[in-house]
């Protein structure tokens, strides 16, 4: 009987020195702008804010830079380029995966994605390389955040998932620090996230 319950006592000690191990993630961190993968000849990059909480959910935040040539949406000699601002998030629940003190698994609710675009905050800027003038379609912008909004949600989608799976997680005041898989190219990403004041 006292051998068991020894045994008992070394594993929970073990426990709770492997609890003790684990990096403290619960706040808010901010990281650097990333390069998001979306379709045609468009550019986007994105800023992310994770929400860790200590009741094991999570909730990301990215802001999203978006530019494309407008002849890619409106006509094939347009000299202008369109901007777009957008903002997406999703939510869902994360822990430590067992046995492992530096890596964290995150479950994403699909349900909860949303990108949103303000009309207002597509722009039309001057061709860098035409020179030409603004144009003068204000009336295009509702159906342009629409159609922006509708390529943005998968390649979202695809950036969120990326951190599904967050290796050899580390901080030190101010910063988080982590390994993504990026399935793609088939390599390792390290990403650098600070802490934001609350």
């Amino acid at each position: 009987m006292k051998k068991i319950t020894l045994l008992c006592m070394v594993a929970l000690a073990a426990t709770v020195s492997s609890c003790d191990k684990r990096p403290d993630v619960s706040g808010r961190w901010v990281g650097e702008p990333t390069r998001v993968q979306v379709s045609g000849t468009a550019t986007a990059t994105s800023t992310t804010t994770i929400d860790f909480a200590a009741d094991g959910t999570v909730n990301f935040t990215s802001m999203v830079d978006f530019t494309e040539p407008m002849a890619e949406r409106v006509a094939i000699d347009a000299p202008y380029e369109i901007s777009v601002a957008a903002t997406a998030s999703i939510s869902g629940s994360w822990q430590f995966v067992e046995h492992e003190d530096d890596e964290i698994a995150i479950i994403f609710d699909d349900s909860t994605l949303r990108v949103d675009i303000d009309p207002e905050a597509v722009e039309f800027t001057r061709n860098v390389i035409t020179d030409a003038q603004e144009p003068q379609v204000d009336s295009l912008k509702p159906a342009l955040a629409d159609t922006y909004r509708r390529m943005l949600t998968p390649a979202m989608r695809a950036e969120f998932a990326t951190y599904s799976r967050l290796e050899d997680v580390k901080t030190k005041a101010p910063f988080l620090r982590f390994e993504t898989k990026d399935l793609q190219h088939r390599m390792d990403v390290d990403r650098t996230f600070r802490a934001v004041a609350q």
